[in-house]
């Protein structure tokens, strides 16, 4: 599993959408925090492993499609003033 990204790894709120620092870093350190708390051997701690890891698998796609959206836009957009 990728390890959970966030502000200290270059990933920051930005007044551009969409963002790489989105629902699923806060939703992994909630899963995190759960698993700590429930332990990873409960019923919960399990639905939140598979969650966690649903996240992960989440933002492993997102962040390549977040920049070849970008990168699409722009060309799209290149002649025009923003």
């Amino acid at each position: 599993m990728p390890p959970v990204l966030g502000p200290e790894d270059g990933f920051s709120h930005s007044p551009q959408w969409p963002t790489k620092e989105a629902t699923p870093w806060t939703t992994m350190r909630a899963a995190q925090q759960g698993l700590d708390a429930a332990g990873e051997d409960s019923i919960a701690g399990r639905r939140l492993h598979e969650m966690k890891g649903f996240y992960a698998y989440m933002t492993e796609q997102l962040i390549p499609l977040i920049d070849n959206w970008r990168e699409r836009y722009a060309a799209r957009h290149a002649d025009t003033p923003r």
